[in-house]
């Protein structure tokens, strides 16, 4: 009986030193952005989802947003940790809170304010953010992109780049309906018209951040034929993202001329490749981050078909470049950027009969010229499909992104196709 008490004893206290960890765990929650700010021999901490909220609180030393052991001194400094990037910011605020040095390490650039008290600082770092220093920040933010896996525009699987590579690769280049098997069902059909719609929910885990990462990404697409070989697709497409309650929000359009070199009913080999060209843009307020980009590429698809199975090869590869864009919610953003997006990829897809199908497969993906976070990853993928008639195809899969860069999302994908 002593034993069995101890066995409960132990059981008990193991799982009270579990349930203290998770709950010390969720305390210590990373936030976005944290300042680590000095005063003399005084350090205090603070955080959170809105970065510029974060400074200007900091810089006046806002008693309500917890700085207030750092008031009566002379001076303080503060460093800035952007979306897990330490030392991303570093302000010196000196001359009796009359000056304020910024020095951004990643880039180099140092820029000094001088004002009347704290609230002239703050406000002309809001200025310098929004429009006097656009070029400078969008310097931050390029560099941002090789360093956070939660960046905007660039980096990683969730960015506005990865969007719009994605968009022609899932449409142009692993679409189970360009197969043979999935002929009859498409838009190759000679005048044939297609309006697709696509959706996606993920959800995300980095290193740093685990709790609280998702995007909905949607998507709207008409196609159509001139001829047995040459086809116009339009698509609009769009992300949301929730960051831990920071919001990410990007939309594009993207104009695409899918070319059958060989038609899937000449034999069991088809070929298609599509050249297309995009134009998207990412904003986040509480990022301080924006801008827009333009840019295209080719997506080749080659196929192979012998009874019921069906095999699948796709690659491609594409530019995005930035442009400038002005008053997003009242910030310009100058948008440096020049990046290379390459995928590649192999999928399988079994048609089990009745208008039933399934597939799987293996995706890769590459960024190249400007640093990337996420330099590559890879998504494996499994689907199941069903096709109405010849007038609808529904498919509802799962994927992931994975690297080993401590990056992983969970995707679950829809895809709605009406054909007429």
């Amino acid at each position: 009986m002593m034993k069995q008490s101890k066995r409960v004893l132990r059981a008990l206290v193991a799982l009270g030193t579990a349930i203290l960890a998770a709950s010390t765990a969720s305390a210590q929650k990373s936030d976005l952005f944290v300042i680590e700010g000095r005063a003399g021999p005084v350090t205090q901490t603070g955080g959170d989802h809105n970065v510029v909220d974060l400074l200007q609180g900091f810089i006046e030393l806002d008693r309500s947003r917890g700085w207030g052991l750092l008031v009566g001194f002379f001076g303080f400094t503060g460093t800035l940790n952007y979306i897990g990037v330490p030392d991303a910011l570093l302000i010196d605020v000196t001359d009796n809170a009359t000056k304020l040095t910024l020095a951004i390490p990643s880039t180099g650039k140092v820029q000094v304010f001088s004002g009347a008290n704290l609230g002239d600082l703050s406000g002309q770092i809001e200025s310098w953010f929004k429009s006097a220093g656009a070029d400078d920040w969008a310097d931050f933010l390029r560099a941002m992109n090789g360093l956070s896996p939660l960046a905007l525009l660039s980096g990683n699987p969730k960015s506005t780049v990865a969007l719009m590579g994605d968009s022609a690769y899932r449409k142009f280049g692993f679409d189970d309906s360009h197969s043979r098997m999935g002929f009859n069902q498409t838009v190759k059909r000679w005048g044939g018209f297609e309006l697709r719609v696509d959706a996606a929910v993920s959800t995300v885990n980095t290193a740093t951040f685990t709790d609280d990462l998702w995007t909905f990404d949607p998507s709207i697409t008409l196609a159509g034929e001139f001829g047995r070989h040459v086809g116009l697709s339009f698509s609009l497409m769009g992300q949301y993202r929730s960051y831990d309650g920071a919001q990410l929000a990007d939309l594009g359009a993207e104009l695409a001329l899918p070319i059958t070199l060989r038609r899937p009913d000449q034999g069991p080999y088809f070929w298609q490749i599509t050249p297309f060209i995009q134009a998207a843009g990412g904003v986040s307020v509480d990022f301080a981050a924006g801008g827009l980009l333009l840019g295209g590429g080719l997506v080749n698809a080659l196929g192979w078909n012998h009874g019921p199975f069906e095999v699948l090869m796709s690659n491609e590869i594409a530019y995005y470049g930035g442009l400038p864009i002005d008053d997003i919610g009242g910030y310009d953003f100058a948008t440096e950027l020049s990046q290379l997006y390459f995928k590649n990829g192999l999928e399988g897809t079994w048609w089990i009969g009745k208008g039933f199908y399934a597939d799987a497969g293996v995706h890769f993906t590459n960024f190249a010229l400007d640093a990337a976070a996420v330099s590559w990853f890879a998504t494996p993928t499994v689907g199941l499909g069903w096709e109405a008639g010849r007038w609808i195809d529904l498919r509802l899969a799962y994927e992931a992104d994975l690297s080993t860069d401590d990056y992983r999302a969970h995707n679950l994908q829809l895809k709605l196709d009406f054909l007429f």
